[in-house]
């Protein structure tokens, strides 16, 4: 049989079922104008399965490598666009995974877009030390969740804010946590310790429109 295969200028296979193009190293898989190094397409839905053939102990990795030094953005990135007919070929949104600048330090965030043909903006961010940010680039060290409408000063913040909402960019701005349920449900805060999940509570009973607060897991005060 063939050990080795070794030819110069385009292959093509049926066409366009697979076409290499030598000039400048570029694959196509549906097309016969592949417009970046590997270009799948197709009519109906394009769909690449990456798949383990054992039946226990192997996982499927689908790898990203990109390589930056200094000042680093966009080190890998999966962008989201639409091609249809009515708008055309649009962005729609992008994962981008880099590292801080000089550092391998990395984050990995979120875009999407806010209006048809606009770009991407990043909307959510996970840093290096594990901490969430929604509206803002660079989330609180104290907050594993730190949700952003208006950036104003942030004070300083202690280790147990877990959970940082801020909307301070101008004075009259209010930030405020809503909780929603039925008509015959509750709305509540618990306050919990490791032996006791709820030994403190505010509960609001929208079956008879009452506010209870708990202490010590006894309700101590009606309104």
């Amino acid at each position: 049989g063939i050990t080795n295969l070794t030819m110069s200028g385009n292959l093509t296979v049926d066409t366009n079922t697979l076409f290499v193009n030598s000039s400048n190293n570029r694959v196509g898989i549906g097309t016969s104008s592949p417009d970046t190094t590997l270009d799948v397409t197709s009519s109906a839905t394009p769909t690449v399965i990456i798949q383990s053939s054992a039946t226990t102990s192997q996982d499927a990795i689908l790898k990203i490598k990109g390589c930056r030094t200094g000042a680093v953005t966009n080190n890998c990135q999966i962008i989201f666009e639409t091609n249809d007919s009515e708008s055309g070929s649009e962005h729609l949104g992008f994962i981008t995974a880099g590292k801080a600048s000089n550092s391998n330090a990395s984050f990995l965030t979120f875009g999407t877009t806010t209006s048809d043909g606009g770009t991407s903006t990043e909307k959510m961010r996970i840093d290096n030390s594990g901490s969430v940010g929604i509206g803002t680039t660079s989330p609180n060290s104290s907050a594993k969740l730190h949700i952003v409408d208006g950036s104003g000063t942030l004070p300083s913040m202690a280790p147990g804010d877990i959970l940082t909402i801020q909307n301070n960019d101008d004075t009259s701005d209010n930030a405020g946590l809503t909780a929603i349920s039925g008509t015959a449900g509750i709305s509540y805060v618990q306050f919990g310790d490791s032996a006791d999940k709820n030994i403190g509570a505010l509960y609001y009973y929208h079956s008879d429109n009452s506010m209870r607060f708990l202490a010590n897991a006894s309700e101590r005060m009606r309104i």
